[in-house]
């Protein structure tokens, strides 16, 4: 009994922690907490200090199996430069806040290794995840579908989840993705293929860019990587056939529902001063390199303005409080060149790992997708995105040679 118990509490903070995002806002939602910003804010960190110490405790129970590999430790010091540096910028707190987020998913990671490699958890755990979180943002959508909650303007089929912010839940279901795919591609087995559909269906409904990017781009490896493993010509035929057969229907409901105009709307690279749908990317990113270009400050440049001053600059420039949507520009403009330097390391210690796991097809959509969100969008510090972190433990223990 003392086993299980003892299990369990070594395992529950890390569960909790993948699953934080779309739990939060279901939180926020039932007990009305976070009518304003400022009051989920701080309801949001407590709940995360309270799990990064609980995790740290897991860790240390098993500290013969702690190891800090190199992206454990860059993630722990672009925490602690977060922390130190926000004395020159701005807001101070905003800083806090993001730091905190930073070492809440680098102790996701951490912990993930450390049970994982304990043999506490398993392929059981991981597919756990995958269900538990996938059911809380279908149950989110729905729920928020039935309440009339506002999503696009122009596109009211979208679905946008209770707190009607459709981010969060897009980039749960793109972080999850990956463990649809865990073991053998040459027998995609019926469990995959549902899942792979619902996935897609879920993103074309949220109607976020990135997330039919990243899914799309994702499933598209995923297909020609299994068609390339299946030796058999018949099998491959079959496949192809079912493949054009989906991609018919699919177009036929997408023709029949205006779904394409929809997605026409969301992609278009329109004015985002005008307001409406568009993308809008352009502009951004042009407005944020002729700020780099003509920032007089050094240390602007060198460390950034701080947590936020990229939303600041684009209401200055463009008169709507948004990110660049770009978690270069977002980087380069909060946290200055040595903000973004921190991240290329990232993705080159990451590009390390895939080539040690002799480049397993998990690690390439992870990449894909982090590479998607990253460039098309940011935010790929929140802990919406915990479960890529999660994952990427997993796949270091199990994967990597």
């Amino acid at each position: 009994m003392w086993k299980i118990i003892s299990k369990l509490l070594l395992v529950l903070p890390l569960f909790i922690s993948v699953h934080l995002g779309p739990l939060i806002d279901i939180i926020n939602h039932i007990f009305e907490i976070g009518s304003d910003d400022y009051a989920r804010l701080g309801f949001s960190q407590i709940i995360r200090g309270v799990l990064i110490i609980l995790m740290l405790l897991s860790g240390l129970y098993l500290r013969h199996k702690i190891k800090l590999d190199s992206m454990s430790k860059l993630l722990l010091i672009f925490s602690a430069y977060i922390f130190l540096f926000s004395w020159v910028h701005i807001s101070p707190y905003k800083d806090f806040v993001f730091g905190l987020k930073v070492l809440f998913i680098t102790v996701v990671y951490i912990n993930s290794k450390v049970l994982f490699s304990s043999n506490i958890i398993g392929d059981k755990f991981v597919k756990s995840a995958y269900y538990m979180i996938a059911l809380t943002v279908f149950i989110s959508l729905i729920v928020g579908y039935y309440m009339d909650v506002p999503s696009y303007e122009g596109i009211d089929f979208a679905l946008a989840g209770i707190t009607g912010q459709p981010a969060g839940p897009s980039a749960n279901i793109a972080s999850i993705f990956p463990i649809i795919f865990i073991g053998n591609l040459q027998n995609i087995s019926n469990w995959k293929i549902i899942n792979l559909l619902f996935c897609i269906i879920l993103s074309l409904a949220m109607m976020r860019r990135t997330g039919i990017i990243a899914i799309s781009l994702s499933s598209l490896f995923v297909i020609i990587l299994s068609l390339s493993k299946v030796k058999d010509v018949l099998k491959k035929l079959i496949l192809l056939f079912l493949i054009i057969v989906i991609v018919i229907v699919g177009w036929y409901f997408i023709k029949k529902y205006s779904f394409d105009q929809a997605i026409e709307m969301r992609f278009e690279e329109a004015d985002i001063r005008k307001g409406g749908t568009g993308s809008g990317r352009s502009f951004f990113w042009m407005e944020s390199i002729d700020y780099i270009m003509n920032v007089d400050s050094f240390v602007d440049i060198l460390f950034g303005e701080g947590y936020g001053s990229s939303s600041q600059i684009m209401f200055k420039r463009l008169g709507i409080y948004v990110g660049t949507h770009s978690e270069i520009f977002d980087l380069l403009l909060n946290f200055g060149i040595v903000g973004l330097v921190f991240f290329f390391f990232y993705i080159i210690i990451f590009l390390k790992f895939m080539f040690e796991s002799h480049f397993n097809h998990l690690y390439v959509i992870v990449f894909i997708i982090t590479i998607s969100f990253v460039v098309f969008t940011g935010g790929f510090f929140d802990p919406n995105f915990s479960a890529i972190f999660f994952l990427i433990g997993y796949l270091n223990v199990k994967y990597k040679k």
